[in-house]
Formats: C-alpha cells, structure tokens, sequence
C-alpha cells in the first residue's frame, strides 16, 4: 500500500497550532487531511474532483462558478455527514442540540451558532436515528467491508496521464486494492438504488477513484484493478442496507465521460474561458415517452 505524502506546511511558532497542510504540490496520499481543506482544492495549479467532472459536463460555466463560490451547503446532507462520521471514526464536528425541533428562536440561533463555529448541529431526535443506523450498518456483515487495514477519508492527488490536469478524490475507507463508499438514501433496493447512481454520477466517482488508485500503485502489483463496493443504507427505520457494484456497461460509458470531462478541463484551464451552453440555436431531442402518439380512443 502506497504511504502518505509529505505535506508542505505553513511555519510553526511554540505558540502556534499542529502545523496544516496548505498546498499539494506532489501526487500522492494525504491521510489527514482536513475535510474543508480538500474540498477548497489545495492544488496551486487546481484539481478537479469528482464533482467538479461532473459539473464540468454539465458546463464549464458551473464548474468555474461552483469553484470559485462553493457549492451551497444542504441541510439534506447533515444526515449524511454525521453517519459517516460514527461509522468511520472520523469526520465532521457534531453537536448534539437539545430542541425538539427549530421552532425557537433559541433553537434557531443554536443551530446558527454551531454552523458559524463549522459544526454540524443535530437535534437530539436526529441524532438519535444517526445512531441506529450506524447499529444498524454495524450488525450486518457489510461492516466487515472496513479493512482492517484501510483508512477513512484519504485525500489522493494525482495527475492525468493525457491531459497532465491534476485530480483529487477523498476515499470514504480504503486500503489501496479495496474502497468502501458510504451512501444514505430514503430507498436502498437495488431498482431505486440504480438510478439514484445513475442520476448522481456515482459510476463517474467510481471511474475517477479507480484512475486515482491506478496511478498511485495503491492497488499493489502493476495492472491490479481497484475493488470497489458502496454501502446503500436507509434513513428510515428499519435502516435496510445493501452492498452493490456499478453496473460494468456504466463504467464503460464513465470512462468515456471522464476523459472528456478532464480534456475540457485542460482546455479551460489553458485558455482562461469557460463557456455555458452553447450558443445560437439549438434542436431540442425530446425523450421518447414524449414522441409516443397513443391510439386515438375508439366512440
């Protein structure tokens, strides 16, 4: 398994903090890493990450906006967060409040408060289902999938090999040859699930990771192709989980939308322009439930 790489850190004093990893200028391992320091891209040059892919395929407009602003913060996604973070053992800051709910403005400034302080604030009732599902995730044979030589949350940097752009991924659990991912959904069925990947990009995380792992020689000997499984548990009671791969037609197809994904980038980043949609007129391709003409109903 590949080791950590060497941080450059900012100057230390006797009274200033544990040093911080400010800038990745080597590819490589950053175990460690602070989640807020990832996702602000300590790439001088600039990474993409899965996201930003698949922003970029969107349009290079909202990956330009979305990485200069940020990507706006879901209070759906608090759920997420803190079951990753009891699950693994690390994560973000939680503070549990004591509201039944937000009504009040007690509650209200409480919770302002510890999102000013970058905690994520939980009411006691939420909490408390975060727990029974990571019970839930920890009785079911899933939880075996946490190597016991993984790490949680490893921040991996790394350059493309066409284009030369760099690119970052922050593996949930991994040991190198195997890589959990965590995923919380309202339906873990294998249906529902399918097109919450599809509809998430999930076999585009997965492709990126893959080429990340690849080129750090995590995965061991020259050639040895990455595992890579995601965990699917309910928010709800009973807390249903299911382990899954992606579908391989879907990698096929990811594998394709990455490189194009990483060669629009170079491209941006080389001429300084990120253009929208495109412009002039353009013929709209309707999907084909709409091109359905049903039978005229018979007198």
């Amino acid at each position: 398994m590949g080791t950590s790489a060497e941080p450059q850190t900012v100057p230390r004093t006797t009274d200033s903090p544990a040093p911080q990893i400010t800038l990745v200028t080597k590819p490589g391992v950053y175990d460690g890493m602070p989640e807020d320091l990832y996702h602000s891209d300590p790439v001088p040059a600039g990474s993409i990450s899965s996201t930003g892919v698949k922003d970029i395929l969107s349009s290079p407009a909202r990956y330009a906006y979305n990485a200069e602003h940020g990507r706006e913060e879901k209070k759906a996604w608090d759920i997420g967060k803190v079951f990753h973070a009891l699950a693994l053992g690390t994560g973000c800051d939680v503070e549990e409040l004591a509201f039944e709910n937000y009504r009040t403005k007690a509650a209200q400034d409480a919770e302002k408060k510890a999102r000013a302080a970058g905690k994520v604030p939980m009411l006691a009732h939420e909490m408390a289902e975060v727990r029974a599902m990571e019970a839930a995730f920890r009785a079911t044979p899933a939880a075996a999938l946490l190597q016991p030589d993984g790490l949680p949350e490893r921040s991996i940097f790394w350059q493309d090999d066409e284009t030369g752009v760099w690119c970052r991924g922050r593996l949930d659990h991994s040991n190198g040859p195997n890589s959990l991912d965590l995923k919380t959904t309202d339906d873990a069925s294998p249906g529902a699930f399918a097109a919450s990947a599809a509809r998430y990009g999930y076999h585009i995380q997965e492709v990126l990771y893959r080429r990340g792992i690849r080129a750090l020689g995590l995965a061991g000997d020259l050639g040895s192709d990455p595992e890579f499984h995601f965990v699917a548990i309910e928010k709800k009671p009973p807390y249903l989980l299911a382990v899954y791969e992606n579908d391989p037609e879907a990698l096929v197809v990811a594998e394709e939308l990455v490189s194009r994904a990483l060669r629009r980038f170079a491209e941006c980043q080389r001429t300084g322009y990120w253009p929208g949609y495109p412009a002039g007129i353009t013929t709209l391709r309707f999907p084909r439930w709409a091109l359905y003409l049903p039978e005229e109903d018979s007198l």
